[in-house]
């Protein structure tokens, strides 16, 4: 099961569940395949997709939990119908494996994290008879 405080997402190839996870290892991996650091990899992300790197980025994303799969596996996996689902699996595990948030959550400044205001009393209204 998917656990996102652990960055693990899932990910299905033909409704069959894996689990997709960009821990420190599978991050070093991919820099090393591609010969670029992870800044600009991720950075260039959505221009750059395409099958190879896509292929690629699930490759080294699954070997946290799937270490016997290998590139043509996955290749022989994939399908055209799935690249969006891979492509929204890739980006969550990415985020939450950076910065531990889901894509497009905030980062909660420190002004915000204390108490909130509280509610300011209004006034009654009277009815307008004495």
């Amino acid at each position: 099961m998917a656990n996102p405080k652990k960055a693990e997402v899932q990910v299905s190839f033909g409704g069959d569940p894996y689990l997709l996870c960009f821990d420190m290892n599978a991050i070093a991996e991919l820099e090393a395949a591609l010969g670029k650091p992870v800044h600009k990899i991720f950075g260039n992300l959505a221009e750059e997709i395409g099958v190879s790197l896509m292929r690629r980025l699930l490759f080294h994303g699954l070997q946290k939990k799937h270490p016997n799969l290998t590139l043509t596996d996955i290749g022989e996996k994939m399908s055209f119908e799935e690249m969006g689902s891979y492509g929204e699996a890739i980006g969550r595990a990415i985020s939450l494996s950076v910065s531990g948030k889901e894509p497009g959550e905030r980062k909660m400044e420190e002004s915000e994290k204390s108490d909130p205001p509280l509610p300011v009393e209004s006034e009654t209204v009277g009815t307008g008879t004495t």
